[in-house]
């Protein structure tokens, strides 16, 4: 019996059984081709519009002092920018973004606002 599944999933995620051969990738999220996977087409070439990227970042309570935020901050940026992080993430597929607490702050605003739309289109009621 054959079972086929679908599965969206991040790249660092995906990449090693796609080494393996164990899974084939039919299209990435982002809206542009992804360097790591050439040939890709994007998914928001059959449906326009479409995006969906992984992402990672720190928290912290809110009431973490300024100066700790900002060090915690500086030392990401500085590991992000670093050659072996740098190598690695490439090589699984991701791209190293970093950002000021305050950027990710819109960003993650950002976030928050276009998934509401998402789940108030979908009609999606909490418990």
């Amino acid at each position: 019996m054959v079972r086929e599944a679908f599965s969206f999933a991040g790249s660092i995620t995906a990449q090693p059984h796609l080494r393996s051969g164990k899974i084939r990738l039919l299209a990435v999220t982002t809206i542009k081709p992804a360097p790591a996977f050439p040939g890709t087409p994007p998914l928001a070439s059959i449906y326009p519009g479409f995006e969906a990227t992984n992402w990672y970042a720190f928290f912290a309570p809110s009431a973490t002092p300024a100066a700790i935020i900002n060090r915690i901050s500086s030392e990401t940026s500085n590991a992000l920018k670093s050659s072996e992080v740098r190598d690695f993430l490439v090589k699984e597929g991701a791209d190293a973004v970093g950002s000021t607490p305050q950027e990710f702050a819109a960003f993650f605003r950002a976030e928050i606002d276009r998934y509401a739309q998402v789940i108030k289109a979908a009609g999606i009621m909490g418990e």
